[in-house]
């Protein structure tokens, strides 16, 4: 699993090259250490969109900009699923998100890959993901959905130029 032949290692050395050499009873192995590649950022992608248990199609793989989503006036929940790729595994990758409309802040990295809101104010809104790597690293264009939430009928300017008309011819 790590290289080594299967045996108890009996010698250890080091190289004037700074290559490391282990001897066991049933051979000789070699290491050569290298300097790891610089970490590279992490893409992040929206993989689910559930408004009150229904869910929204998106592109099977996943994408990167959702827009012009209309969650209707009394929806109670909201939940955004995300996933980051990273090529040595995504187990290590944490999640910042920020709600723009109600939040300019990132969350604390979390490994949780959804997030659920619930019972949001009418507006607009604009949810924003990045990965971030145990290195530190984050996606600098992170994946986005941006909605709507409808207000009540009786919270619009039509329900609202109504009932001043109705006011008006009835004095």
């Amino acid at each position: 699993g790590d290289g080594l032949r299967a045996a108890e290692v009996q010698l250890a050395h080091r190289d004037r090259r700074g290559d490391l050499w282990f001897g066991s009873a049933t051979g000789l192995a070699r290491l050569s250490p290298r300097e790891d590649p610089p970490e590279g950022e992490p893409p992040v992608l929206i993989g689910l969109l559930r408004v009150d248990g229904v869910m929204r199609p998106l592109e099977d793989l996943g994408e990167r900009e959702v827009r012009d989503v209309t969650i209707a006036a009394g929806s109670r929940q909201f939940e955004i699923g995300f996933v980051g790729l990273s090529l040595p595994g995504a187990e290590g990758l944490r999640y910042q998100y920020r709600l723009l409309g109600a939040s300019d802040d990132w969350n604390p990295p979390t490994v949780d890959r959804s997030v659920h809101f619930s019972n949001l104010p009418p507006g607009s809104y604009r949810f924003e993901v990045r990965a971030v790597t145990p290195g530190g690293v984050s996606t600098s264009q992170p994946a986005t959905v941006a909605f709507r939430v409808l207000p009540p009928f009786w919270r619009t300017w039509w329900f609202t130029l109504l009932g001043a008309a109705a006011i008006a011819s009835s004095a």
